[in-house]
């Protein structure tokens, strides 16, 4: 814990150091929310850029995408689907979840003829009757 003799309460300082200290906080806080917002304008931005990659470009094409369709946002859905396929329940559940289900359950019984898997999804208001 740090040295509480070195500690001093905000009351227990002048109003002109309060006042200073909440104007440096608020220049900070203004600082990490413009952080924030650049870096959250950033993602859909990255997200859209032509794939540079020629084997990326031809794995999507074996999907069916056209030339304008492809994109980084692409690549990674389609990494996404892979391994929801693969039985990764978290991948499952973030598809789903991108796809407007609300919940999502599911169980795996592996036994000695393979992989056994059952999965629902329940939309948002909807009912899994």
């Amino acid at each position: 814990m740090a040295n509480e003799q070195n500690l001093i309460r905000i009351n227990e300082r002048s109003k002109k150091e309060q006042r200073e200290l909440a104007r440096k906080g608020g220049i900070a806080s203004g600082e990490a929310r413009r952080e924030k917002a650049t870096l959250k304008n950033l993602l859909p931005m990255m997200m859209s850029l032509e794939i540079k990659d020629d084997k990326d470009k031809e794995k999507l094409k074996e999907l069916g995408l056209s030339d304008k369709d492809m994109c980084n946002g692409a690549l990674v859905s389609m990494a996404l689907l892979q391994k929801a396929m693969k039985g990764n329940i978290q991948a499952i559940r973030l598809l789903a979840e991108l796809n407007g289900e609300n919940q999502v359950q599911g169980t795996t019984n592996i036994g000695a003829e393979g992989v056994n898997m059952h999965i629902s999804f329940e939309g948002k208001g909807e009912s899994n009757e």
